[in-house]
Order: structure tokens, then C-alpha cells, then sequence
């Protein structure tokens, strides 16, 4: 694939979503309350932070193909949607998804910046968390 399709692929992609945003949000639904530095992942968040964390904002961003879910800055956050097909990172620190709302159960460690598709139970995480480490798994 070349370089231009590529990135023709990728705004395409961003376009999808972005549509996607706009549509679940017109009806009131979001895929999951995004992440903010100090945001309580009990709390819901402010209707300026989901404006905020968006497809070009995202810090990660959880796709399925009928879910999706973007997350911004480190924190923690219970994940009530999915399942999952694609885990897209566009920062060096660590992600990770864990089995359980509360962040407990098994956990798996992303990190380096792309996407990464999404197998087994890491398909339907029960948390996301993004962690201020920026070293590798």
C-alpha cells in the first residue's frame, strides 16, 4: 500500500468515526466516559471533557463495530460497551485493559503508539486504563 493510501485510509477512517461520534451523540449515547487527569472514574464526566476527547484528541481510542470509545489523559475508567475489535494509541504511555469495572481481574499491557487488534478478552475489557509509565510492556 503506498504512502498516499495510506494516509487516505487513515482519514477515512477518522472520518468514519468522527461521523459515528456525532451520530451516537445526537441520540445521547456514548461508548464510555473518557479518562480525564483528574476526573473520578465513579463520576460521570463534564459535557467540556467528552467534547474535548474526541478522534483528534484521544489519548486511546477502543473501535468495535458497533462500539467505540475514546479516552484521554491518565486515569482509569469503567467500560460499560463493546465488544472490541481495535485498540488505537496515539501516546508513548503504557494502556491497560483489565477484566473488571474496578480495574481488578487479569490486566494486559499495551503500549508504543498504532493500532493493535484486539483478540480473545481484550476484546471485551471490563477498564481501561491509561498510566503515566511511558516504558515499554
Amino acid at each position: 500500500m503506498s504512502r498516499i493510501s495510506r494516509t487516505m485510509a487513515r482519514a477515512g477512517r477518522r472520518t468514519a468515526l468522527a461521523a459515528a461520534t456525532t451520530a451516537m451523540a445526537a441520540i445521547g449515547l456514548t461508548a464510555a466516559a473518557p479518562a480525564g487527569a483528574s476526573a473520578s472514574a465513579a463520576a460521570p464526566a463534564s459535557a467540556s471533557v467528552r467534547a474535548a476527547c474526541g478522534p483528534s484528541t484521544a489519548w486511546a481510542a477502543l473501535l468495535g463495530p458497533n462500539s467505540l470509545g475514546y479516552f484521554c489523559g491518565v486515569g482509569s475508567t469503567p467500560i460499560y460497551v463493546g465488544p472490541f475489535t481495535v485498540l488505537s494509541i496515539a501516546v508513548p504511555n503504557r494502556i491497560w485493559l483489565h477484566q473488571d469495572k474496578n480495574g481488578g481481574g487479569w490486566g494486559d499491557c499495551f503500549s508504543g503508539q498504532g493500532d493493535r487488534l484486539l483478540a480473545g478478552r481484550d476484546r471485551s475489557p471490563g477498564n481501561i486504563q491509561i498510566s503515566a509509565n511511558t516504558a515499554p510492556c
